[in-house]
């Protein structure tokens, strides 16, 4: 059965991970909490069916275009529908990273307003760009990129954020205990840059998924898989390669060799000779027959 190219995270067992949510939610009862979706990860299958779509984190004018791909708040009570709400939640999303965890001391719709200002951020040169923290792998380095009062305005009236990560632990973000408001987020070049790195393992994978299906090793968990692909990344950063079809060489070498080639002496070497004509790595690696 051919995988999904969105398989990119653990799959999450079901009962212990509904357990540790519906324990969260209980330990904070002066919150109310939602499931933040990433309806992206959807839109080529079926949708989730919970009996009520939720709410559209993209439902303004300057958002409409994107209305069919958004992220949606769907409330959760702390009642007895409550684990069986998750569950549903937990395995509808299995393997796919658009599934996090909220608790507000305000009303599902203030935290969308609050959200309004940040799904689009301000980059270099005034350009805007789509920030989708929805996605629990960007949601992940977010706090350690953005700037401390940047983080503090996109947490906005969130009071406690969690989420699963590539490994599915459960992990709880440190919410800022007051909230700034207004401003848009200004993205500088470092931190672009930084953003960039911080997904370039992601659309690697992505990249190989979709058009060389056949050389991923999908009997390692995805986390795995990223780890081979991430360590492929940082090697290319510590000989300095930048051109795309080199880096994307190394992470097929990765895949083909299940993450021995970032430790081979041989292409350690022959990285350190630059001795191939750019964008043409690929070939050096099998002509020195290290895949």
């Amino acid at each position: 059965m051919k995988h999904s190219v969105y398989q990119v995270v653990d799959e999450l067992p079901r009962v212990r991970s509904t357990a540790e949510i519906a324990a969260l939610i209980r330990s904070r009862p002066e919150l109310k909490w939602a499931a933040l979706l990433d309806t992206i990860f959807d839109h080529d299958s079926r949708r989730l069916d919970l009996g009520s779509p939720g709410l559209n984190c993209y439902d303004f004018p300057e958002l409409q275009a994107l209305g069919a791909v958004a992220p949606h708040l769907i409330g959760i009570a702390p009642d007895d529908t409550m684990e069986t709400q998750i569950s549903r939640l937990i395995t509808h999303c299995q393997g796919r990273p658009m599934l996090s965890f909220i608790g507000t001391a305000r009303s599902l719709e203030d935290v969308i307003e609050a959200w309004r200002a940040v799904h689009m951020v301000s980059v270099v040169d005034e350009q805007k760009m789509l920030l989708r923290f929805a996605d629990t792998r960007v949601l992940a380095y977010l706090p350690a990129i953005l700037q401390a009062s940047q983080w503090e305005r996109m947490c906005g009236a969130v009071g406690c954020w969690a989420y699963f990560d590539r490994c599915g632990n459960l992990a709880i973000l440190d919410i800022p205990g007051c909230e700034t408001s207004g401003a848009d987020i200004q993205i500088d070049r470092e931190q672009l840059g930084a953003l960039l790195e911080a997904s370039q393992p992601d659309a690697l994978m992505a990249l190989i998924a979709d058009q060389m299906f056949d050389i991923v090793p999908w009997k390692q968990v995805a986390s795995e898989r990223y780890t081979m692909v991430n360590d492929a990344c940082k090697l290319a950063k510590r000989f300095a390669i930048d051109d795309h079809a080199d880096v994307l060489a190394l992470a097929v070498a990765a895949y083909l060799s299940e993450g021995a080639s970032n430790s081979n002496p041989h292409l350690n070497a022959l990285l350190g000779q630059r001795a191939w004509p750019s964008g043409s790595l690929g070939s050096a690696v099998v002509d020195a027959e290290i895949v």
